[in-house]
């Protein structure tokens, strides 16, 4: 009897007998069996799937002191005997070997050959409670690992254990074209692990972890959550921490780390778990992208990691870092005349508000904002323009160099991801002072060594150009023209006068 109490405690899934008195479960599967017992699964992994075979029939004698298994002969079975008695034991062979705790495969193929399945299950996270079960000896397994045996009897016909093979707390994967673990969350709700945004904008992101209460046998007491943002971000601002629907209000406005009670210590009956097992936590931040922001390159990127501690004195465990990258580019206007040489006194006008920066020409993006911006060429007759995000912007020159013709209509500028750390552009004219594809003469080159940018040339020509249609200029031409007419026929007609005089 005592090797059978032995055998009846051995769960090889790290399952464990507990107290007698639990109330609460929240999923329930019945056998349909016909019986009066139960076995309910404390810590059910989400997603997995149970299943519980009947090995041997049971039945306890008036007193309860003594149980008796039936079954067929079982006197040529390598992996259970019974005595004279009915008492059914294991045998040396139904462990692996040196153990005494872990199940043989053999054992467990002949378990699943001879034994009935009763009922299975998968896990929706919660309690789970198999009903209407006969008194027997029975296998608990699930897809997560192969399990162990327990009895219920009529003096025992509750039986509970707890599953501790929850698989390590992960990053959640992503799903139906939505990143998991950490993300950013575009306008649309759509979940990234890259975005590109002008300096000053908000950058929304997410962490998204499944959890576990135990890790084989050791239970989860706390999770910490950190995330580390490069100097390109201000310091993050969290929105919201949810356990699944349920919100942890203490956490908004906060930043990290964040550390989050997963047990909670009751003395002598030891620690209870919080959560259900796999209970998903969502943390929702924002931090804004600043002038300090790596422009191209390898982009902004930061790293966010999760760690739990045990309720032993056991050290804890940290999770691998999940990342995400924020990108922001800049573009460069260079202003030269036909034969290629720098202009300055150039000004223009952006549909964006820019910051100047120290450096004559050099000017930051202020996202977030609307209007316009003005921006005046450097020494070097370029305008750089850092923090824009993907796109095309409309530039129009508002004051032109002095000798050479202001531009009469605007153009186009492009911000895009060149994949590099500098800037070494050039740039061909033609005979005629306009920018060719082909390979002339008339170079025009701009390098930056501190990141890379996309350069647009622009080309002022010197001269007057007759006015263009619809302006000042045409009345003014008009006007002349009517009065140089007028005063030519005057005089034709006074010639004509003298003629017939004479």
């Amino acid at each position: 009897m005592r090797q059978l109490r032995r055998l009846l405690s051995v769960l090889v899934m790290a399952v464990t007998i507990v107290g007698m008195s639990m109330t609460a479960f929240a999923q329930e599967s019945v056998s349909g069996a016909g019986g009066n017992g139960s076995i309910t699964i404390e810590n059910a992994s989400k997603g997995i799937h149970y299943t519980i075979y009947k090995i041997f029939d049971a039945k306890v004698n008036a007193e309860g002191t003594s149980v008796a298994y039936t079954k067929k002969d079982i006197s040529e079975n390598p992996y259970f005997k019974k005595d004279s008695a009915g008492n059914i034991t294991a045998t040396e062979d139904a462990y692996e070997a040196g153990s005494k705790e872990q199940l043989s495969e053999g054992a467990i193929a002949w378990i699943k050959e001879n034994g009935k399945e009763v009922c299975s299950e998968t896990s929706d996270g919660s309690i789970l409670k198999f009903t209407g079960l006969p008194y027997g000896y029975y296998y608990v397994t699930s897809t997560l690992k192969d399990g162990g045996m327990i009895m219920v009897t009529s003096v025992a016909k509750d039986a509970q254990i707890v599953d501790k093979n929850s698989k390590e707390p992960q990053w959640t994967p992503g799903d139906d074209g939505n990143a998991g673990g950490k993300s950013i969350v575009l306008d649309d709700g759509k979940q990234v692990k890259e975005n590109n945004v002008s300096i000053g904008e908000t950058v929304h992101f997410r962490l998204q972890i499944n959890t576990s209460n135990y890790v084989a046998d050791k239970q989860i007491k706390e999770f910490i959550i950190e995330d580390t943002l490069p100097t390109g971000f201000d310091a993050a601002k969290i929105t919201s921490v949810m356990i699944e629907e349920e919100p942890l209000e203490q956490f908004e406005n906060t930043t990290f780390p964040v550390t989050i009670p997963w047990a909670a210590d009751e003395g002598e009956n030891g620690w209870k778990n919080l959560y259900d097992t796999g209970a998903k936590i969502t943390i929702d931040y924002t931090a804004v992208l600043n002038d300090k922001a790596v422009i191209d390159g390898e982009g902004n990127k930061n790293s966010a990691r999760f760690s739990w501690n045990y309720t032993t004195e056991e050290p804890g465990k940290s999770s691998i870092e999940d990342s995400t990258t924020t990108d922001t580019y800049a573009v460069v206007i260079q202003k030269v005349n036909e034969k290629g040489e720098a202009l300055t006194g150039v000004e223009f006008e952006v549909p964006f508000p820019v910051q100047a920066e120290e450096e004559s020409g050099v000017y930051t993006v202020k996202g977030g904002q609307t209007g316009t911006g003005k921006v005046k060429a450097g020494s070097d007759g370029a305008v750089v323009i850092k923090g824009l995000k993907m796109g095309d912007y409309r530039v129009t020159e508002t004051k032109a160099p002095e000798g050479y013709n202001k531009l009469t209509e605007s153009f186009l500028v492009s911000a895009e991801k060149i994949r590099a750390t500098r800037t070494d552009a050039s740039t061909y004219l033609d005979e005629n002072g306009n920018v060719t594809e082909s390979e002339t003469e008339t170079k025009v080159t701009y390098t930056n060594a501190d990141f890379a940018a996309k350069v647009k040339v622009v080309v002022n020509k010197s001269g007057k150009l007759l006015p263009g249609t619809g302006g000042t200029g045409e009345m003014i031409f008009t006007v002349s023209g009517v009065l140089i007419a007028i005063v030519a026929g005057v005089v034709l007609l006074n010639a004509k006068r003298r003629k017939r005089i004479v």
